[in-house]
């Protein structure tokens, strides 16, 4: 069973030995491949998950088409995504622009800017990475959306 990183969320691959109907409206992410890669996969509404077939994961667009489904594993995605958690390099470029502080809860230090090593600069922040802007009273997740007031 995968592990899979999503938009700085992990997601457990989803099985079952059983046949399993998903009510309308469940999204997964469905990749075809036996090891999970980032980007190949599509995120997509899922009927069905039949494990006796070659490609258990049954996606409404498969349904609509009256094919075959070309997936075998899917991942399911929550009913209310959580905004995706900001890159070392995304809250590094916000503190250059001056828009607020940084909280380090492991160093118990507060600045306005941040460290980082060049090869961590697209992964998500870590948890103990807090954020404010200076308008703001209170300390905050680094997201995209808090950070940016939206998805980039």
């Amino acid at each position: 069973m995968a592990t899979i990183n999503y938009n700085g969320m992990e997601l457990e691959e989803f099985t079952s030995n059983k046949p399993v109907a998903f009510p309308e409206g469940t999204k997964a992410i469905c990749w075809d491949s036996d090891i999970y890669k980032e980007g190949f996969w599509s995120e997509l509404d899922i009927v069905a998950f039949i494990p006796y077939l070659k490609d258990p994961v049954l996606t409404r667009d498969c349904l609509n088409d009256y094919q075959d489904s070309p997936y075998r594993h899917c991942a399911l995605l929550p009913d209310h995504l959580k905004p995706r958690r900001a890159t070392w390099l995304d809250v590094a470029r916000w503190c250059a622009t001056g828009n607020g502080l940084v909280y380090d809860s492991d160093r118990d230090k507060i600045d306005t800017g941040i460290m980082f090593k060049p090869s961590n600069e697209s992964e998500p922040i870590v948890d103990v990475i807090k954020v404010r802007k200076w308008s703001d009273t209170e300390w905050h997740e680094p997201t995209v959306d808090y950070l940016f007031g939206g998805d980039k």
